[in-house]
């Protein structure tokens, strides 16, 4: 008797590619998600920041508030997955 595992290589080689393709592009588009996001949240900060003006008036404590706000909240999510 034929083993199965002979019988059936092609089909598991093809699988696993598949598999492994999808994988890559879910990979991709999660890392394109992830670029966006953050490049959105900077130009959102770069906006604030800057509030019209030409120059930043440095001094402002957006980051450091905005830092701990987002902090205690992705913080607390993260701790329940």
């Amino acid at each position: 008797m034929d083993n199965p595992l002979i019988l059936y290589q092609a089909v598991i080689a093809d699988i696993k590619n598949i598999i492994s393709s999808g994988q890559k592009e879910a990979y991709n588009a999660s890392n394109k998600a992830m670029l966006f996001t953050y490049w959105n949240i900077g130009k959102r900060i770069v906006e604030q920041k800057l509030g019209g003006a030409e120059r930043a008036e440095y001094g402002s404590n957006l980051i450091s508030v905005l830092a701990d706000e987002l902090t205690k909240e992705y913080i607390f999510l993260m701790s329940r997955l």
